[in-house]
Parts: C-alpha cells; sequence; structure tokens
C-alpha cells in the first residue's frame, strides 16, 4: 500500500472529513484471513479493487484476526463552466467511469476569457 493509500485510509477510517470522495466500512469480515468481504466482493489484504458498479475503488487493510478496514474511493464531484462541459462517466471501472470536465468543441477557436 502506498504511503498516499495509507494517509487515505487513516483520514477516512477516523473520521476526518477530506471529501465526500472518500469513506471506510470498518470493520468488515475477512474471507479466510486474507480478504476483506463486503457486499460479495472480495478485496485482497492490502490490495486495491477498481469497480465499475459502484464506480469506485475498494482497499482492504487488517484489522485484527477476523476483520478488515476498507477504504473506499468515489468520484469527486465535477462542476464546469465554458468552454468546458462534465461529461459523463464511461463504462470501465473506476476511475474510468467518473465524470470528467472536458473542452467544449463549440468554443475552439473563439473563446476568450
Amino acid at each position: 500500500m502506498s504511503p498516499k493509500q495509507l494517509i487515505l485510509l487513516l483520514a477516512a477510517c477516523s473520521r476526518l472529513s477530506l471529501s465526500d470522495a472518500a469513506g471506510c466500512f470498518n470493520p468488515v469480515p475477512l474471507w479466510k484471513g486474507a480478504a476483506c468481504l463486503h457486499k460479495d466482493i472480495r478485496v485482497p489484504l492490502t490490495e486495491s479493487v477498481n469497480l465499475r458498479a459502484p464506480c469506485q475503488s475498494w482497499t482492504c487493510v487488517r484489522l485484527n484476526a477476523t476483520h478488515g478496514d476498507l477504504l473506499v474511493i468515489k468520484c469527486v464531484k465535477v462542476a464546469a463552466r465554458p468552454p468546458y462541459v462534465v461529461q459523463p462517466g464511461g463504462n470501465g471501472v473506476f476511475p474510468d467511469c467518473c465524470p470528467k470536465p472536458r473542452r467544449d468543441p463549440q468554443y475552439d477557436g473563439h473563446w476568450i476569457r
């Protein structure tokens, strides 16, 4: 697990409010002592699983012999103003399924700030 993921996990699980983009299911049962189990989805210990539905990334960290912490990272809310628009998320897994700002072609070549 990267230092960035560990900081996000600690912040989310300790109830610090970084944003609406992170949360924590605590505790969740460990499946065979090797993976967090939540909503019939298994996430191997110290690994992340990027999902399509829901559009989230889940990371599992051992809490004790029978339970783990599950860090959930969601899409951030996106707003845009001209010359940008919000492009809906795609069909892929997280983060490709998240909405993104993109330049609106109607403004190409004639946008003045």
